[in-house]
């Protein structure tokens, strides 16, 4: 699908700016929420939300590493309130924010359990696109992304 989409470089900042939400991430790319939905279902094989949820979440990850606290993290990243921040990370990493801090500070931090196969690469776009702004891919935890 021949699309301006495809010349977009630093996908990170565009989610960050759309504070993770389809619909804004659609209006900072000049398209439709459908034409942007059509884009990801071809190119990543999941749906704009989906990416932007399994982004966030590795946000949230690397800031809680950084030493953020839960409630900062929570709000800073669009969340409503701090349990269905906690929902959601449990729900991805099998562990509370606090067990995930806690078990990287024990383990020396050793970051194989932030940065499976199922996260992100540094440097590339979400569609396996070389990003000079230091972006990064997010790999959707049920489906591959295209080669």
């Amino acid at each position: 699908m021949p699309s301006h989409l495809n010349a977009v470089g630093d996908w990170h900042a565009l989610a960050e700016a759309a504070h993770y939400r389809p619909k804004q991430l659609a209006a900072l790319c000049n398209v439709s929420l459908r034409q942007l939905e059509r884009f990801f279902r071809e190119k990543a094989d999941c749906s704009p939300q989906k990416w932007l949820n399994d982004l966030r979440l590795d946000e949230a990850a690397r800031r809680l590493l950084k030493g953020h606290h839960v409630k900062q993290v929570t709000f800073e990243l669009g969340f409503s309130h701090p349990s269905n921040f906690i929902r959601e990370f449990r729900r991805v990493y099998h562990c509370t924010p606090l067990e995930f801090v806690f078990s990287q500070r024990s383990e020396g931090n050793d970051r194989r359990f932030l940065f499976t196969s199922a996260s992100p690469s540094l440097g590339v776009g979400p569609f396996g696109t070389s990003n000079k702004a230091g972006s990064f891919k997010t790999r959707s935890r049920k489906h591959s992304p295209p080669s």
